[in-house]
Protein backbone atom coordinates (compact mmCIF):
# COMPACT_ATOMS: atom_id res chain seq x y z
CA UNK A 1 0.00 0.00 0.00
CA UNK A 2 1.47 3.56 -0.72
CA UNK A 3 1.15 5.95 2.13
CA UNK A 4 1.78 9.46 -0.09
CA UNK A 5 1.73 10.05 -3.76
CA UNK A 6 2.44 13.02 -6.13
CA UNK A 7 0.41 13.39 -9.15
CA UNK A 8 0.92 16.27 -11.55
CA UNK A 9 -0.51 17.58 -14.61
CA UNK A 10 1.42 19.84 -17.34
CA UNK A 11 -0.03 21.01 -20.22
CA UNK A 12 -0.19 23.69 -23.01
CA UNK A 13 -2.67 23.85 -26.02
CA UNK A 14 -4.48 26.13 -28.24
CA UNK A 15 -7.84 28.01 -27.19
CA UNK A 16 -10.15 27.77 -30.48
CA UNK A 17 -13.06 28.93 -28.60
CA UNK A 18 -14.23 30.20 -25.24
CA UNK A 19 -17.67 31.79 -24.39
CA UNK A 20 -20.48 32.15 -22.67
CA UNK A 21 -23.55 33.67 -23.69
CA UNK A 22 -26.81 34.34 -21.41
CA UNK A 23 -29.73 32.98 -23.49
CA UNK A 24 -33.25 34.90 -22.94
CA UNK A 25 -31.11 37.95 -21.69
CA UNK A 26 -29.38 38.60 -25.17
CA UNK A 27 -25.94 38.96 -23.65
CA UNK A 28 -22.47 37.86 -24.82
CA UNK A 29 -20.37 37.54 -21.61
CA UNK A 30 -17.28 36.56 -23.18
CA UNK A 31 -15.46 35.48 -26.46
CA UNK A 32 -11.87 34.19 -26.34
CA UNK A 33 -9.87 36.20 -28.81
CA UNK A 34 -8.05 34.68 -32.23
CA UNK A 35 -4.28 33.46 -31.16
CA UNK A 36 -5.48 32.09 -27.54
CA UNK A 37 -3.98 29.19 -25.74
CA UNK A 38 -4.20 27.94 -22.62
CA UNK A 39 -1.22 26.78 -20.15
CA UNK A 40 -2.54 24.33 -17.50
CA UNK A 41 -0.36 23.13 -14.23
CA UNK A 42 -2.72 20.38 -11.98
CA UNK A 43 -0.97 19.10 -8.62
CA UNK A 44 -2.06 16.14 -6.14
CA UNK A 45 -1.88 14.38 -3.07
CA UNK A 46 -2.97 10.69 -2.18
CA UNK A 47 -2.57 9.33 0.62
CA UNK A 48 -3.35 5.59 2.22
CA UNK A 49 -4.59 5.31 -1.59
CA UNK A 50 -8.49 6.50 -0.56
CA UNK A 51 -8.20 10.14 0.29
CA UNK A 52 -7.40 13.20 -2.16
CA UNK A 53 -6.28 16.61 -2.98
CA UNK A 54 -5.74 18.30 -6.13
CA UNK A 55 -5.33 21.83 -6.92
CA UNK A 56 -5.39 23.06 -10.62
CA UNK A 57 -4.62 26.72 -12.40
CA UNK A 58 -5.34 27.19 -15.82
CA UNK A 59 -4.43 30.33 -17.69
CA UNK A 60 -6.06 31.83 -20.97
CA UNK A 61 -3.07 33.71 -23.19
CA UNK A 62 -3.33 35.70 -26.23
CA UNK A 63 0.11 35.21 -28.10
CA UNK A 64 1.26 38.26 -30.32
CA UNK A 65 4.35 39.63 -31.47
CA UNK A 66 5.07 42.63 -29.07
CA UNK A 67 3.93 40.44 -26.29
CA UNK A 68 4.35 36.74 -25.68
CA UNK A 69 2.42 36.28 -22.44
CA UNK A 70 -0.56 38.15 -22.33
CA UNK A 71 -2.75 36.41 -19.62
CA UNK A 72 -6.49 37.49 -19.74
CA UNK A 73 -8.18 34.91 -17.50
CA UNK A 74 -7.34 32.20 -15.05
CA UNK A 75 -9.33 29.36 -13.75
CA UNK A 76 -8.65 27.49 -10.64
CA UNK A 77 -9.94 23.84 -9.03
CA UNK A 78 -9.92 22.45 -5.97
CA UNK A 79 -10.82 19.01 -5.49
CA UNK A 80 -10.80 17.15 -2.00
CA UNK A 81 -11.98 13.88 -0.93
CA UNK A 82 -12.26 10.15 0.06
CA UNK A 83 -13.02 7.43 -2.30
CA UNK A 84 -13.14 3.49 -1.94
CA UNK A 85 -13.73 1.65 -5.07
CA UNK A 86 -15.93 3.71 -7.14
CA UNK A 87 -17.13 5.84 -5.15
CA UNK A 88 -15.95 9.26 -4.47
CA UNK A 89 -16.92 11.68 -1.97
CA UNK A 90 -15.61 15.18 -1.95
CA UNK A 91 -15.87 18.78 -1.85
CA UNK A 92 -14.89 20.82 -5.66
CA UNK A 93 -14.96 24.61 -6.04
CA UNK A 94 -13.80 26.14 -9.10
CA UNK A 95 -13.53 29.65 -9.78
CA UNK A 96 -12.92 32.00 -13.23
CA UNK A 97 -11.36 35.45 -12.62
CA UNK A 98 -10.35 38.29 -15.35
CA UNK A 99 -6.34 38.86 -15.43
CA UNK A 100 -6.47 42.72 -15.64
CA UNK A 101 -2.90 44.16 -16.89
CA UNK A 102 -1.29 46.99 -18.09
CA UNK A 103 0.06 45.13 -21.35
CA UNK A 104 -1.36 45.99 -24.30
CA UNK A 105 -4.08 43.95 -25.38
CA UNK A 106 -7.03 43.96 -27.36
CA UNK A 107 -10.18 44.80 -25.59
CA UNK A 108 -11.23 41.57 -24.33
CA UNK A 109 -14.63 41.37 -22.36
CA UNK A 110 -13.40 39.59 -19.16
CA UNK A 111 -15.88 37.60 -16.78
CA UNK A 112 -15.64 35.61 -13.58
CA UNK A 113 -17.36 32.86 -11.86
CA UNK A 114 -17.32 30.47 -9.18
CA UNK A 115 -18.85 27.05 -8.51
CA UNK A 116 -19.07 25.37 -5.19
CA UNK A 117 -20.19 21.82 -4.58
CA UNK A 118 -20.06 18.56 -2.66
CA UNK A 119 -20.39 15.55 -4.49
CA UNK A 120 -20.89 11.88 -4.71
CA UNK A 121 -19.85 9.95 -8.09
CA UNK A 122 -19.75 6.65 -9.28
CA UNK A 123 -15.99 6.78 -11.38
CA UNK A 124 -14.76 3.39 -13.28
CA UNK A 125 -14.04 2.34 -16.35
CA UNK A 126 -15.43 -1.15 -18.91
CA UNK A 127 -12.80 -2.61 -21.17
CA UNK A 128 -14.07 -2.68 -24.88
CA UNK A 129 -11.38 -4.48 -26.24
CA UNK A 130 -9.25 -7.08 -24.60
CA UNK A 131 -6.13 -9.21 -25.85
CA UNK A 132 -6.91 -12.58 -25.64
CA UNK A 133 -4.87 -14.31 -23.05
Amino acid sequence: MTVLALTYLLSIGTLDQMSAIGYGQNWLASVSPANSYTTTLSIGLVAFEHVYARANIQTSEQYSRSVFFSPYSTDYSVDVGVHFGILYIGFRHDCLHPVISQLPVPDIVRFASNATSFYAELRGSVDLIKPAD
